[in-house]
């Protein structure tokens, strides 16, 4: 079985999320009414990071990760919102192979999907505050470059991050994720194991979402 903890925290940001919770407390005592039980919404987001690295011998591999992520939200009430979630991810990493001690590419495809849920805080008529949790399950399937290798395994992760969404009129709304605190478990066969924990902050994410049945904001 394997345990690996990743963290990226630093003394910036858990300063900044300090003045998050104080800011947090006062929201709820705030109210502009921009939902209403049965509102619903189509949302999603695309994220693609790429970078090369020089390895001194006139190669310069590159890793590649992109991810899409869709969902529909339900109002249950003015403030929190539920519905089923679907994830994408595909990954392209370069990886010495030892019998040519030449660079492969590793590719990986996974798609999951599960559930959410988000509570929104309202600032202004316009811009609001939420917290989404999410729990998914799936399946990975990667390249293999051995028989030994397992090409598919089973995913788990729970997640939940903040973010600021900007309303410009009564059907667009705008995300902003700034960071994510993510567990997961990866299963590839009843021996063997991996679990991360990763805590993300500082990393903006762009989303969209479209509203359905919202009624006019109030004054």
């Amino acid at each position: 079985m394997k345990f690996k903890t990743k963290a990226y925290l630093s003394g910036y940001y858990l300063y900044a999320m300090k003045k998050l919770f104080v800011i947090l407390f006062f929201l709820p005592f705030l109210s502009f009414g921009q939902f209403s039980k049965g509102t619903k919404y189509l949302g999603g987001s695309v994220s693609l990071e790429t970078y090369k690295y020089d390895t001194g011998a006139g190669m310069t591999p590159y890793n590649l990760f992109f991810s899409s992520h869709a969902h529909l939200g339900i109002f249950l009430n003015e403030s929190i919102a539920i519905g089923p979630t679907i994830n994408f991810n595909r990954t392209k990493i370069p990886t010495i192979n030892p019998a040519t001690n030449l660079f492969e590419e590793r590719r990986s495809n996974s798609l999951a999907g599960g559930i959410f849920i988000r509570k929104f805080f309202p600032i202004t008529e316009i811009f609001l505050f939420s917290l989404e949790g999410s729990a998914i399950i799936g399946q990975i399937n990667r390249d293999s470059m051995s028989q030994f290798t397992e090409s598919k395994s089973t995913i788990y992760n729970f997640s939940i991050f903040p973010a600021f969404m900007f309303l410009p009129n009564q059907k667009w709304g705008f995300d902003a994720n700034i960071g994510t605190f993510r567990y997961g478990a990866n299963y590839r066969n009843p021996f063997s194991e991996e679990r991360n924990f990763e805590a993300r902050l500082g990393q903006v994410n762009l989303g969209i979402k479209y509203f359905f049945g919202r009624s006019n904001l109030k004054n």
